[in-house]
């Protein structure tokens, strides 16, 4: 915190750092500049021993006239002084007082004492000097530290006065300094030239983040040696041509989106190499898709240039019998057809740019051409020929079928016409008659007579293509699902589940997208196979690789039946955590080092032994002193049994069982308000003086205005903070 309350004059931001050469201060601060913010060239005190108040006009601590246990008392009517009987023994670490036994101050290290201000014996690692306990600075810190407080050493000689691991020895200032004070907040541990232990990543240095499971900083290299910025979730900046992929780990964009992609986006591949192309947001092979004899294309045009001996049609690489029949040795595909045919070749002919044999230039019912191939001369039964072409019989009016199909039958007249519709032709069959063009020629809609009186069809049916004299099905010439086409290429197709059309031509969607069963150009993969999910690059991922190592069963878009920002099912053992803002499925040791359950952002228990305190799991005896298992506000067990005794606020000896033992917690405590103290029985005489008379209330009040006005706020001090009795004043604490 840097702002403060200026307004408040006894507001302080006590720091051990402060030493102040009045020995009877406890604690000394920073004051509140008038702009609000702590005035860190001040060490003002803050709280004096028990018994004493800070005179804020000299900065001195002066002996309280005012604390009532100064003042006479009234003996307790429950003091066994009072009514003459055997005088109280109070036990060591306590005093007598108006017939009860007091605490000794806690914050004085007396092990005995005559009053609450006063030792006889002090603690271990304290020395006496004028009835008051100061710290054995040697003891507690190694020789030569020469000046200290109860926490650190501030002045010594060497780096041996660094006993306390917290601290570490600054050779720049000579003395023991804090490591978060030197590199930044959370650094718990130095070895005086880095952070060796800490909680936050501003105790690491570029490029590098902090391990949470063992508080050291870890280089950024752990995630892809291009890896630049990162955190505990994994990488955030990658190297050219990398994206972080799953995992925080860098990845190159030709191992993301496939190995012909050179640039590329977090979510698409950008930039395709020579003989690859970019279908949805992977990057694929030329030949996987248009052909092995395709060497460049695009996704516009498909294949742009082909091997020798094929050639583009219809985007594709085909060699000519591909495309216009077996046999056809030369084509073009400008003028979309065959331009030579093959002299080994002697039962077919080209005919309208094909290579076509005599019932695709003559029908289904021609058996055999002429010399010169340019009609049918015999037709099998059922048909007739007229027009060069062999018709089936069907196509004539019934009274002209059965001498069609019987030759030797009586012929039946029938009505001539002049002139036939435009679906129709006029054909001869014992005189001439019209018929429809699709009864003369399957599928044709539109037919007339060339030169030699041949019956040629100019139009086929929806779904078939003029393949040499004949309409064949679009699907025969070019394979299945395929509505409409030329004799090039299939311009219309309807592919089935699992495939994808690619101009006109059907793909198998794992061909293009790994694992994948359903897809689409625009959307890539939309459906994996069993056991994968659509990944953000268009392919196919496992549940692992999607939501975290821990996920078993997923969908694209969350982990089993939960959101996209949380995962309700992990595999055994594994739990939904987030770091960095980032979902995964581990184990709630990844939150925090020693940590056994957890939410999906902080840590609820420890192992046995510690507890959980800010977020991290901390041992027992670091949070209370001999304390063996607590949770984290109290020690519940004591680590030693011998000797040692639980009391609410902690284990100490049995000999000490009594004192205070605040001194010993990590954490400020506020002291109940049903505790006994000396202070507490004189504010109850108070009170009784009150109702007993007005006169001794006034000088009660009289006084209580003269104290406030002349000492600050009482405070009591706590290993690591203090608190205070009077609400009016608030202190904060760097310790």
């Amino acid at each position: 915190m840097t702002t403060c309350n200026p307004l408040n004059q006894r507001l302080f931001l006590v720091d051990d750092n402060c030493v102040v050469d009045d020995p009877n201060a406890l604690t000394a601060g920073h004051p509140c500049n008038g702009q609000g913010r702590w005035d860190t060239s001040k060490c003002l005190i803050s709280t004096c021993k028990p018994g004493y108040a800070v005179d804020f006009d000299s900065n001195t601590c002066v002996e309280n006239v005012c604390d009532p246990r100064e003042q006479p008392q009234p003996s307790p009517s429950s003091s066994s002084s009072s009514s003459g009987s055997v005088p109280v023994v109070c036990p060591d670490g306590q005093y007598e007082h108006q017939g009860k036994c007091y605490n000794c101050s806690a914050a004085l290290f007396c092990a005995t004492c005559s009053d609450s201000s006063s030792c006889l014996t002090c603690k271990d690692n304290y020395i006496l000097v004028d009835n008051k306990c100061q710290p054995d600075c040697g003891k507690l810190f190694g020789e030569g530290c020469s000046k200290c407080n109860s926490k650190r050493c501030i002045e010594c000689e060497g780096e041996q006065c660094c006993s306390n691991m917290k601290y570490f020895w600054n050779s720049t200032s000579k003395k023991c300094s804090d490591p978060a004070e030197v590199f930044g907040n959370g650094c718990l541990e130095s070895d005086g030239v880095n952070c060796t232990k800490c909680t936050a990543q501003s105790c690491c240095g570029d490029k590098q983040y902090v391990d949470l499971n063992t508080y050291t900083c870890l280089d950024c290299s752990s995630f892809g040696n291009n890896c630049g910025e990162c955190t505990a979730a994994g990488c955030v900046t990658c190297g050219e041509n990398e994206i972080v992929s799953s995992g925080g780990k860098c990845a190159s964009c030709s191992e993301v989106f496939g190995m012909g992609c050179d640039g590329c986006s977090q979510t698409k591949c950008e930039k395709a190499k020579s003989g690859y192309f970019i279908v949805g947001s992977m990057a694929k092979e030329c030949k996987d898709l248009f052909g092995e004899s395709c060497s460049e294309c695009d996704m516009t045009d498909g294949c742009t240039e082909c091997s020798e001996g094929y050639q583009v049609f219809g985007g594709f690489c085909k060699n000519c019998s591909e495309v216009f029949g077996y046999g056809c040795d030369e084509c073009s595909n400008e003028t979309k057809n065959c331009t030579k045919m093959s002299d080994e070749i002697t039962d077919k002919k080209l005919v309208n740019g094909v290579v076509a044999d005599v019932k695709d230039t003559f029908g289904e019912g021609c058996q055999a051409w002429t010399d010169d191939k340019d009609k049918c001369k015999t037709a099998e039964s059922g048909y007739f020929i007229s027009g060069g072409l062999a018709i089936s019989c069907s196509a004539l009016p019934t009274a002209k079928q059965s001498k069609c199909y019987h030759p030797g039958s009586r012929s039946v007249s029938f009505v001539k016409r002049d002139e036939c519709e435009s679906d129709e032709v006029k054909v001869e069959f014992e005189g001439e008659q019209c018929i429809l063009c699709n009864k003369a020629i399957p599928n044709c809609s539109k037919c007339d007579l060339d030169a030699n009186s041949n019956i040629i069809c100019s139009i086929c049916a929806d779904g078939f293509v003029l393949y040499g004299g004949v309409c064949k099905a679009c699907s025969e010439v070019h394979g299945d699902s395929c509505d409409k086409c030329s004799v090039t290429e299939c311009t219309e197709r309807i592919c089935g589940d699992g495939n994808v059309n690619v101009l006109g031509e059907c793909q198998k969607c794992d061909a293009i997208f790994s694992q994948c069963s359903t897809c689409s150009l625009e959307n890539n993969c939309t459906q994996c196979e069993d056991g994968f999910v659509p990944d953000n690059e268009g392919g196919c991922v496992t549940c692992q690789s999607k939501h975290g190592e821990g996920c078993s069963t997923c969908t694209a878009d969350e982990c089993s039946s939960c959101t996209a920002e949380a995962c309700a099912k992990c595999e055994e053992g594994k739990q939904v955590i987030i770091i960095e803002g980032k979902v995964i499925c581990d184990t709630c040791n990844k939150l925090t080092a020693k940590c056994t359950s957890c939410t999906s952002t902080e840590c609820t228990s420890c192992e046995s032994g510690m507890a959980v305190d800010s977020g991290v799991c901390k041992s027992c005896s670091e949070l209370f002193d001999k304390c063996g298992k607590c949770d984290s506000d109290k020690c519940i067990e004591c680590s030693e049994k011998e000797g040692w005794i639980l009391t609410e606020n902690g284990c100490y000896k049995a000999d000490e069982s009594s004192s205070s033992s605040s001194s010993h917690q990590s954490k400020p405590i506020v002291p109940s308000s049903s505790s006994s103290s000396p202070e507490k029985d004189s504010k109850a005489g108070m009170i009784a003086g009150i109702v007993i008379g007005v006169l001794a209330a006034v000088a009660i009040i009289a006084i209580a205005i003269y104290c406030v006005a002349t000492s600050g706020p009482k405070y009591g001090k706590m290993d690591s903070g203090i608190y205070e009795e009077d609400p009016q004043f608030v202190s904060m604490s760097v310790l």
